[in-house]
């Protein structure tokens, strides 16, 4: 049974038919309000300051937004605000960096429906919380990387660049870029100079390539 409202809840994915069975699923959640339920980045932005949002449940990437900018923003607005992300992946780096960027909770889509209750619970009480899948990806990369194999792409570059990095697997252009960065296509390029210097390629299509076994690896 649904309880009352004692924190409101904002809920950002891509995909209608997952929005739905996110916002209904913690509808049912103690203490939780979903407020909205919206599928893009933007959209999450404008509700921010109407809906006096202080939890966000969001997926990650986002279509057109990787995400950390969304968090970023809506903590700068709620600094004591949470957040909950849902993740489709298992990169250990990817995780970690979702950790350092202000997520208190991360569960993984084969996750137990409950996984999403529980994590909400541990965010609420201040505790971090990995659902049993992404614990699993992090012990399992962990261990690989104890074995010597590479780690993911996305641990060599900075936040910045990784950000770049996102854009050009979702085959956005310098101009795209900048606009969405909101940087100057020189600083895009000094950017993508620095990945490919950091990640041993020398070519703009050796670097299209790179990010786009990234992106189908995730």
């Amino acid at each position: 049974m649904a309880t009352s409202c004692k924190m409101r809840v904002l809920v950002v994915d891509g995909d209608p038919l997952t929005l739905l069975g996110l916002a209904a699923s913690l509808a049912d959640v103690k203490g939780c309000h979903v407020c909205g339920a919206v599928g893009s980045a933007r959209s999450a932005r404008v509700l921010f300051g109407k809906e006096r949002v202080q939890f966000l449940v969001m997926e990650y990437p986002l279509p057109g937004d990787d995400g950390l900018g969304l968090m970023h923003d809506f903590l700068h607005a709620q600094p004591a605000a949470h957040i909950v992300v849902i993740v489709n992946f298992d990169d250990r780096p990817m995780l970690e960096r979702l950790l350092t960027a202000g997520a208190q909770a991360v569960v993984h889509r084969s996750d137990a429906p409950g996984a999403l209750a529980s994590a909400f619970a541990s965010a609420m009480d201040g505790a971090r919380f990995l659902s049993p899948h992404a614990t699993q990806s992090m012990l399992a990369s962990m261990a690989r990387k104890s074995g010597g194999k590479r780690i993911g792409d996305a641990a060599l570059l900075s936040e910045r660049e990784f950000e770049v990095f996102f854009a050009i697997a979702h085959k956005l252009g310098p101009k795209a870029i900048a606009e969405r960065l909101s940087i100057s296509i020189k600083t895009v390029e000094t950017h993508k100079k620095s990945i490919k210097e950091k990640l041993g390629i020398v070519t703009a299509a050796e670097l299209q390539k790179r990010a786009d076994r990234w992106l189908a690896a995730g």
